[in-house]
């Protein structure tokens, strides 16, 4: 298994994962912070196993949208049932082709993170 870290590839064990059950990607931490902070919740709110939250929603969507996690483990990692999660994203794809201003909610969020994600090397250098 392979993580991307500052813009290099990193191997790193799956086993090491399973056992620490820590965030590998710090660009998952990135996202709650950034739906988070555009819903008003705090990123604790994101892992509440009986409520599937907008929020919570918004933040499976962009994880699956902008980096490419599957369903499947999206799923897992946040207690929700894989084809009710699979079905809403479906929805958030075709509410963005039919909403404007929900495109326009998804890509603001899309753009802070990809200027989060662009700024941060050059943060570490300074």
């Amino acid at each position: 298994m392979y993580l991307i870290t500052e813009h290099s590839i990193v191997p790193i064990k799956a086993k090491e994962i399973a056992l620490t059950q820590q965030v590998v990607d710090k660009r998952i931490n990135q996202i709650e912070q950034l739906v988070a902070d555009a819903y008003n919740t705090n990123v604790s709110e994101l892992d509440v196993y009986y409520r599937d939250s907008d929020a919570k929603l918004m933040c499976c969507f962009l994880l699956h949208h902008l980096l490419n996690y599957s369903v499947g483990s999206i799923a897992k990692k946040y207690r929700i049932f894989p084809l009710f999660l699979k079905n809403k994203i479906q929805e958030h794809y075709k509410r963005c082709l039919q909403d404007s201003v929900f495109m326009d909610h998804v890509s603001g969020l899309k753009n802070a993170f990809l200027d989060k994600e662009t700024l941060q090397p050059d943060l570490q250098n300074n």
